[in-house]
């Protein structure tokens, strides 16, 4: 109560729904802004997701430049999508060689869902303010899940998007041998926090956005033996078994429940892949934070663990 204090106010209005004076109160009292609100479900209604991701970094960007201060907007990975229309893709970048970077926005991903779409609108929003004079940035984060320091996470845990498909599989008891060999990507959130204000306290020029994810990826192996601890037994089959057990799930209409999380991430062949056919790279906030003395740990067995725990609690 001696360092943060709180507004009452509406970012999806103008002027944040203040009046004149205390919206210049707030002015004079702050010089940098993090527009980290969102709307974060991944299913809605287009026009909420819309007010809440889209229209407010509009009023957010107008009340930055009206009073020069600076913006980072707290954006996602997920911007970068998992798969690129074939007709953007050519002979120079074709399938698996399209790079995803600190300097790309589109790139002929295809929005895998509307929080990601709107988040992508948001990011035009505000670069379109940078080219115009705002001294803005962009960090996309990347999967967030619980604080590296005691394990403590968000209060809605059991609706957490990635928690919530690692259930699916659990209470299928089964994954396809092709996700056997996939990796996972887990950011806690405490370093995460740390690795912004790291951006924020050294500001650069070189560049305006930054991929801030752990880049030291858990092999799918190593979590399916440390689920065994908790006695969630992931039977690893090959691919047509799999989708012989997806089928016979589809056929019964109170099995096919546990199938919530992951029914979008099926094509039509009920082939399901979480590998994106483009490349992501974070090279240069990787450099950056180096400079800035910070790095990623390496996510060990006891973190892992206590992710498991959150997971009992939702399967």
């Amino acid at each position: 109560e001696q360092r943060i204090f709180s507004v009452t106010g509406d970012i999806c209005e103008p002027g944040f729904g203040l009046n004149q004076e205390e919206l210049l109160k707030l002015a004079n009292s702050v010089d940098t802004v993090i527009n980290s609100a969102a709307n974060v479900s991944h299913f809605g209604n287009y026009n909420k997701f819309y007010n809440a991701n889209v229209q407010s970094v509009k009023y957010i960007v107008d009340f930055c430049k009206s009073f020069n201060k600076s913006l980072y907007q707290i954006s996602t990975m997920g911007v970068a999508g998992l798969n690129i229309n074939t007709s953007y893709l050519t002979t120079e970048a074709p399938q698996n060689r399209v790079i995803f970077d600190e300097s790309s926005l589109y790139i002929g991903q295809e929005p895998e869902t509307v929080y990601t779409y709107t988040k992508y609108l948001a990011e035009i929003q505000v670069l379109n303010a940078i080219n115009t004079g705002l001294d803005g940035y962009i960090l996309r984060m990347g999967n967030l899940m619980p604080r590296f320091s005691d394990g403590l996470f968000q209060e809605n845990e059991d609706s957490n998007e990635f928690l919530n498909k690692l259930a699916s599989f659990i209470r299928i008891g089964a994954i396809p041998d092709n996700l056997y060999k996939y990796s996972l990507e887990i950011t806690p959130v405490d370093l995460a926090a740390k690795a912004i204000c790291q951006i924020i306290f050294n500001k650069t020029k070189s560049n305006k956005i930054f991929h801030l994810f752990d880049y030291k990826r858990v092999p799918m192996s190593k979590c399916i033996r440390l689920l065994k601890k908790y006695n969630f037994n992931l039977e690893v089959l090959p691919e047509n078994e799999f989708i012989q057990k997806i089928i016979n799930i589809l056929e019964d209409e109170e099995s096919k429940k546990i199938l919530e999380y992951i029914l979008n991430d099926f094509d039509e062949n009920k082939h399901i892949n979480y590998e994106a056919n483009m490349k992501v790279k974070s090279s240069f906030t990787k450099k950056y934070l180096k400079k800035t003395k910070f790095t990623w740990p390496k996510i060990n067995s006891d973190y892992m663990l206590n992710i498991f725990k959150i997971l009992q609690k939702i399967v």
